[in-house]
């Protein structure tokens, strides 16, 4: 009899480990699955991004173009600068800002001339 409660106690306790080797299967392929569909999720995450990102890219080039073009046909239409609007003339006077070095000696030459002469009548 002892003998027979020791062999059913066994084959109970075997039963169990079993029970429990399944279960415990079981909960690893869940987690298993679980992992699997977290990184499948974040990769499609990862490349809608990335999608999302190179759109935006093109976006903005095209965009970055047709402004460019706008400012061009602008330019185009308004025509060329006057000497004041292209900062050739200064604000007073309409004096010239940049002159040729020519010039310059020229001018000097005849304020020098024109105060010597006035000088000799005096």
């Amino acid at each position: 009899m002892k003998l027979y409660l020791l062999f059913h106690s066994q084959v109970k306790l075997l039963n169990k480990m079993k029970e429990e080797a399944v279960k415990h299967k079981d909960v690893e392929l869940r987690r298993n699955r679980e992992i699997a569909q977290l990184r499948k999720e974040s990769r499609k995450r990862e490349n809608t991004i990335r999608s999302l990102e190179a759109e935006k890219r093109v976006k903005d080039a095209v965009l970055k173009r047709k402004q460019e073009e706008v400012t061009a046909l602008r330019k185009m239409q308004r025509g060329p600068l006057s000497n004041k609007a292209a900062g050739r003339v200064g604000p007073r006077h309409g004096k010239l800002v940049e002159c040729s070095p020519l010039l310059s000696v020229c001018l000097s030459l005849s304020v020098s001339f024109i105060i010597f002469m006035w000088f000799l009548l005096l």
